[in-house]
Order: structure tokens, then sequence, then C-alpha cells
């Protein structure tokens, strides 16, 4: 029945976005604006489609994005702002009147986002008279449901049935397969026992997380809250061939823009790096990919030649067994290795520039997990290698939201999470949200 919802929404916010553009074109019309015929066609088609492209991209058309209705109102606040961003470049760079590019688009910004607001406040008491409940099972093999029972049956708002409390791991097999949503209540901070537990729910329904790790991980925009208890979504999609096959294109025309834009970058690093230290201008090494396989991954040289490994393998080992290195960053500083404009290229992440012909080779994608050396997998735990079940990339979940702040096991979490619930979608605003890391050097040494 989500479906219908997300339906719903769509059809209505593209009647919406037509509707404010009419709205708008009628008022600056009646107060003496001329507006041509070009404006007028070209914002009726352009409009909605931003706000569509956007408001998938910003995940706002599934159940997830409207549990929680603070939430849900922040979410659609954020995704009109988006769109009116993106309206507002494209007019810039396509319309030639100074109506247009300002009274116009100020006009027509406040006028559809008043009627969106109206219009989802609209469909979503709609939803709760027309269409039937949607339907949950709470997990919670140990301990309290943490009140998540109480509020869904006290919060009339969230329009679900809780069909059962099943608490023990042998019962909760006859509910697959019913179109249920699984609400799952761990009471661990252990990973492994926490990922063991959601492999039971795997490709069969979605589910909702609650577990003691939930509080480590913050500020993740797929999490969701019912009233204040961090939830994670489990969706496991990004299996299909038309997923890959989008993956696949979007690495082809992402590696070939990011080689052109950068091309005068490369040229200029390569000058730098060959004559402020000795040397080649690129490093290159085994990396491991999807199960395992090797392959050389391409990098600028950022360090002193024949430098040894063992410092780096020996950080390795105390990372993944959870030792910090300095205060509260879990990635190595002041590495006496690293040469000056090393410095600058590693806290802008731009070494890794190079590595946008290991993807269009296909030896890397885009969004992925960051591949591991070979030491390093030999110090994985079993539940570690999970992350090497989709081909690595360049950038990934805890690049965009962790950095180098998180320890190992929180960051490898994060890159499980995509494993399990990667999308195009997702894949598209992990690829946004690292531009401004990389400009900003975030969390990046």
């Amino acid at each position: 029945m989500w479906k219908e919802r997300n339906l719903a929404f769509f059809i209505t916010d593209i009647i919406s976005v037509i509707a404010g553009v009419y709205v708008g074109i009628f008022i600056l019309s009646k107060l003496g604006y001329y507006i041509s015929t070009y404006d007028k066609i070209s914002n009726i088609i352009l409009l909605p489609l931003i706000t569509i492209i956007v408001f998938a991209y910003t995940d706002m058309y599934n159940f997830f994005s409207y549990i929680d209705r603070i939430n849900y109102i922040y979410r659609t606040s954020k995704s009109l702002l988006y769109t009116f961003i993106v309206y507002l470049v494209f007019n810039l760079i396509f319309r030639h009147s100074i109506l247009t590019r300002r009274k116009f688009i100020f006009a027509i910004f406040v006028i559809v986002s008043i009627i969106i607001y109206i219009e989802r406040l609209f469909i979503y008491s709609l939803i709760l008279k027309i269409l039937p409940k949607k339907k949950i099972v709470i997990f919670v093999p140990k301990g309290e449901t943490k009140g998540i029972d109480k509020f869904l049956k006290e919060n009339k708002n969230i329009h679900v049935e809780i069909v059962k409390i099943v608490r023990r791991e042998e019962e909760i097999d006859k509910f697959f397969g019913n179109n249920y949503t699984f609400f799952v209540v761990l009471h661990t901070k252990d990973y492994a026992e926490v990922l063991k537990t959601l492999k039971r729910f795997m490709n069969k329904e979605k589910v909702l997380l609650y577990s003691e790790i939930n509080k480590k991980i913050k500020n993740v925009p797929y999490w969701c809250y019912f009233s204040g208890i961090p939830l994670i979504p489990f969706r496991w999609s990004g299996k299909g061939k038309f997923y890959l096959f989008l993956k696949r294109l979007t690495d082809i025309i992402g590696s070939v823009i990011g080689i052109i834009i950068f091309s005068p970058f490369i040229l200029l690093f390569s000058i730098l790096i060959k004559f402020t230290s000795k040397g080649g201008v690129y490093f290159k090494q085994k990396r491991l990919n999807l199960l395992n396989k090797e392959f050389t991954c391409i990098k600028f040289r950022t360090m002193y030649s024949n430098m040894d490994d063992t410092i780096h393998k020996e950080y390795v080992k105390n990372l993944i067994k959870g030792k910090k290195r300095e205060g509260n960053v879990f990635k190595m500083v002041k590495d006496p290795r690293i040469t000056p404009i090393g410095n600058v290229l590693r806290k802008t992440s731009l070494d890794e520039i190079p590595q946008f012909f290991n993807v269009l080779k296909g030896d890397l994608s885009l969004v992925g997990p960051r591949p591991p050396t070979k030491y390093e997998f030999e110090e994985y735990a079993e539940w570690h290698r999970e992350r090497l079940n989709v081909k690595q990339g360049i950038t990934g979940f805890w690049q965009v939201f962790g950095r180098s702040q998180l320890p190992f096991d929180e960051s490898v979490f994060l890159d499980i999470y995509y494993v399990y619930n990667r999308s195009f979608w997702m894949d598209l605003h992990l690829i946004f949200q690292t531009i401004p890391n990389v400009i900003f050097g975030q969390g990046a040494y």
C-alpha cells in the first residue's frame, strides 16, 4: 500500500507545481508585467521536472520519509530549497529577462511552496482516511521495545497497525511474505550480532532497526526518528540489472567528465610532485575489489619515495582494533612520510583524482566502499568483509557522513548499510555530497 501513497504524492506534486506556475503567471500579469509565451511554456515544463527529480533525489517518495511529521516538514522544506536553487541556476543560465530572473522566480517559488505544503498535508490526511493501515511486526528478541509499540498505538498520524510483537527468532519466519514492515529492536552494541539478525530479513521485507549502535552514528539523512528514537531503514535494494546498468553508465559519464574537468590540475599536480620530491608522479598499489579480486589502484604520490610501510601496517592493525590515533581522529595525522604537497592533496582528497581512470576502466565505481589493501583485509573480522560484496568506489557513505571522525567499526557499518540499500538516487546523493567535503577538506587528513 505504500506504493499507492507514494504515487499519490508523485502525481499531486506535479499538479501542484503546474498550478503554482499558472497562479504566479496570473498574479504577475494582473500586476502589469509581461510574460512571454516562451517563459510560460518553459516554466510549466521545467519546474515540475526539476521538482520531481529533486524530490526523488532527496528521498521524498517513500514510506520512511514521512513517518515522523516534524522530520517530514523539515525534509519537505529542504527539498523545496534545493528545487529553488536548481531552478534559479537554470534560469540564470538560459534566461535573459530581468523579470524572469527576479520577480517571476521568487513569485513562482513562494506560490509553489505554499501549494505543495497544502497539497501534501491534504493528501496525508486523505491517506489516513481512505487507505488501509500499514501492518507492522515488532521483533524484539531480548529486553524492552523502547516504547516503539506504545508510540505506534497512540500516534494516529503514523497510520500503522501492530500485527504482533515477536520475541522468539523461530516465530519470525511465518510473518514473511505478507508485505509487513518489521521493527527490529536489538539491545546490543555488537555489530556482528546486529548484521546476523538483519540477514534473516534480507530481500524479504522492509526493516526499521533500533539498536544501541544507532546512537553512535548521527547526522545521516537516511536515518529516521520516532518520537526521538533513531531508526535505521533497510530496503535491500540495488541488485537489479537496470540499476547496475545505470550505475555503470554513470561511472563512464562521470569519470570522463571528471578527467576533463581536472585535466589542468592533473598537469599542475604532476609538475609540483615531480619538482618538490624525488620519485614518480603516481603511486600504484594493489587493492581488493568485489569478491576479493585484486586490481592496481592509482593515486598521486603523496609520500617520499621508498618509504617503509611498516608504520601504516601497524596503524591499520590498531585502527581495526578500535584504537584512536589522535584525539577524536581515527586516521593517521602528521605522518612523517608525507610530502608538503602531499599534505595538501590528502587534506582535499585530490590525490585520488587519477582514480577516475580506474573508474573508466571498470576497476572502481564512483560510489562504493573504499578498496582495502590485502594486509588490511587480513585484519578484518568476518562481518567487516561484507563491505566487499559490491564494487568498491572513490567515495561512499563513510566518506560523506563520517570521514575520519568515526571509529573503524562505525565506518564499516556505514559501508555495509550502503551495500544493503544502494540505489541510483543514493549514488547521486553521495556524489553531490562529496563535493563540499572535498572543497572544504572536511574530516580528511
